[in-house]
């Protein structure tokens, strides 16, 4: 996460193991229409301060293969 101008986050880094739930929508039925296609929607709460205190945010997804290409998003 990228901290707005003037703000100071505590936290800039999160990691969030995805294996029982991709584990999970594979062994599904539903799967199998959409394959490895699919949203991700990760809630972040501010427990402190304001979350306009975020400025933007960039993904990497990382698995045994290796690094996805990085996705940044500024608001």
């Amino acid at each position: 996460m990228t901290a707005a101008a003037g703000a100071n986050l505590q936290t800039t880094d999160l990691a969030e193991s995805l294996t029982a739930v991709s584990k999970q929508w594979y062994q599904s039925q539903a799967s199998a229409q959409f394959g490895s296609q699919f949203i991700l929607v990760l809630p972040i709460t501010a427990s402190q301060g304001s979350a306009t205190a975020v400025s933007g945010v960039s993904v990497v997804l990382k698995n045994s293969t290796g690094d996805s290409q990085k996705v940044s998003a500024t608001f």
